[in-house]
C-alpha cells in the first residue's frame, strides 16, 4: 500500500497459480473495469504472502495469505482512515479472503465496504457481522 490514499482500496487475492500479485484475467480486469467507472477513486493492493499452488489449495496453507490480507486491512484503516476497503478473491483468492474476514475484529467490518468472490470454493458460507449483505460471489456454471 505505497500508493496515494484513494476513496475505494482493493485487497485482491489472486488464484491458483496465477502470475503477479493480482494474478491475471480476473484481477486486472475487475480492477480495470471498476477504475474506468470510477476514475481517479480506487487503489488497488494484490495479496503477496500466499503460495497460491495446487499444494496450498489442497494442504489449506493458505494461512499466510489470510493474516497478510488481515494486515493489510488494518494497515490501511491506519493510513487512509477515509478510504473503504473492498475484499475481492477469485477461487483460491476467495478462500483466502473468508479466512482473512476470521481474522479481524467487528469493528473492522465498517471499513469493508463490498466483498466480491469470483468462483468461491465456499459458495454460500455465511460472512459473519454484517459482511453477508456486502457480498457478491460470482459463480457461473459450465466451460
Amino acid at each position: 500500500l505505497h500508493n496515494p490514499c484513494k476513496p475505494i482500496t482493493l485487497l485482491f487475492a489472486r488464484d491458483t497459480h496465477r502470475a503477479g500479485n493480482i494474478g491475471t484475467g480476473v484481477g486486472p480486469l475487475f480492477f480495470n473495469n471498476l477504475t474506468h467507472l470510477l476514475p481517479f477513486r480506487v487503489s488497488l493492493q494484490g495479496v503477496n504472502n500466499y503460495p497460491a499452488s495446487v499444494c496450498g489449495y489442497l494442504e489449506e496453507i493458505l494461512e499466510t495469505g489470510a493474516q497478510y490480507m488481515a494486515d493489510l486491512v488494518l494497515f490501511d484503516k491506519m493510513k487512509c482512515p477515509d478510504s473503504k476497503i473492498v475484499l475481492p478473491g477469485y477461487i483460491q483468492g476467495a478462500q483466502v479472503v473468508h479466512k482473512a474476514i476470521d481474522r479481524l475484529m467487528g469493528g473492522d467490518y465498517a471499513r469493508i465496504a463490498a466483498v466480491v468472490l469470483f468462483r468461491d470454493p465456499k459458495f454460500g458460507k455465511v460472512l459473519p457481522g454484517a459482511l453477508g449483505v456486502d457480498l457478491f460471489t460470482v459463480c457461473h456454471r459450465g466451460g
